[in-house]
């Protein structure tokens, strides 16, 4: 598959290192994620990620 970019205006890149459990409160399900990730937010201001909805993130 490989690294996939998405140009978005507006945006922050945010290299997460381990992230290993993530809630979504919409769906109320457990995403689990073990390895590293790019997140992409939609907005400019930074922000904690409540839903998965909310960025776009890219495992690498």
């Amino acid at each position: 598959m490989g690294f996939q970019k998405v140009y978005l205006p507006n945006i922050m890149y945010i290299k997460i290192k381990k992230i290993n459990t993530k809630l979504d409160k919409n769906e109320n399900k457990f995403y689990k994620i073990k390895r590293s990730l790019f997140v992409v937010f939609l907005s400019n201001t930074y922000r904690k990620i409540n839903t998965m909805k909310e960025c776009v993130a890219y495992a690498v």
